[in-house]
């Protein structure tokens, strides 16, 4: 009963930043403000930190930083394989159907800062946004406190990155910031309720398997495409990675401790 009690809190939650983004949404439709807020924002100081900022919005990149929690924490690592497959298929799949143009396939690139790759199409719902908002809710829901309220600012600030980059306009960052955020929590929700996540040591080695191989990947072979971005590149997920593999290490080294939980 505890338990059912404390999951319904955590989804109701969940559901008022849905309710904030819908509306944010509606408000820039309703003023036509999508451009006008695009030159606003696309204009603020720091680009090195917004290149580094966007980085975070990338699935694999901010997978590999979740890989740290694989002993206490695993079903946070399961309800995000989940989520992003999910994120992936919604997200990818609106952009394909919709076909919505970046800024820089409406307006003059020398108007505005571009960093990065010049991205001229599939505008429509921002990926990066909806990673970001994914890991958020799915933190959100597990947590307490000022964590929630930390989650989500952060969040909020990898949406900001892709327009200071010049990625996206305003409506794109809070379509998929709407879609990331519905998504981490019901995932989370159902990871919870129905416990569909490792518990035992055998589990939890197979779950951080896909992360250091991830983690593999992200740091020997990614592309970075964003100028000055080695460490939210290289070396935060090195640090994550090395954490999460000592972890997994320990696991295997004493598989009767249940991942030292």
């Amino acid at each position: 009963m505890v338990l059912l009690t404390k999951t319904k809190k955590s989804f109701i939650w969940c559901g008022s930043p849905l309710l904030l983004l819908g509306l944010g949404m509606g408000v820039l439709q309703w003023f036509q403000w999508n451009e006008p807020l695009f030159y606003v924002l696309n204009r603020l100081p720091w680009p090195i930190l917004w290149s580094n900022v966007t980085e975070l919005g990338d699935g694999l990149i901010l997978g590999v930083l979740l890989f740290p929690f694989l002993r206490r924490y695993p079903q946070v690592l399961t309800a995000f394989l989940l989520g992003i497959l999910f994120n992936t298929l919604i997200v990818q799949g609106l952009k394909s159907y919709l076909s919505y143009p970046r800024p820089a396939g409406v307006l003059d690139p020398s108007t505005f800062r571009v960093l990065g790759p010049l991205l001229t199409a599939r505008a429509f719902p921002s990926g990066h946004a909806a990673t970001g908002f994914l890991v958020a809710g799915i933190l959100a829901y597990f947590f307490r406190g000022g964590i929630r309220v930390a989650v989500f600012l952060g969040a909020t600030v990898i949406a900001i990155s892709r327009i200071a980059v010049g990625a996206h306009w305003p409506q794109d960052v809070l379509a998929g910031a709407l879609i990331g955020w519905a998504v981490g929590c019901t995932m989370a929700f159902w990871i919870s309720v129905r416990q569909w996540f490792p518990q035992h040591a055998r589990g939890l080695l197979w779950l951080g398997a896909v992360y250091f191989l991830a983690g593999l990947v992200t740091i020997v072979w990614y592309p970075q495409q964003y100028p000055g971005t080695v460490v939210t590149h290289l070396l935060l997920p090195l640090i994550a990675w090395g954490w999460g593999s000592w972890q997994l290490v320990q696991i295997a080294r004493n598989p009767h401790c249940d991942g030292g939980r």
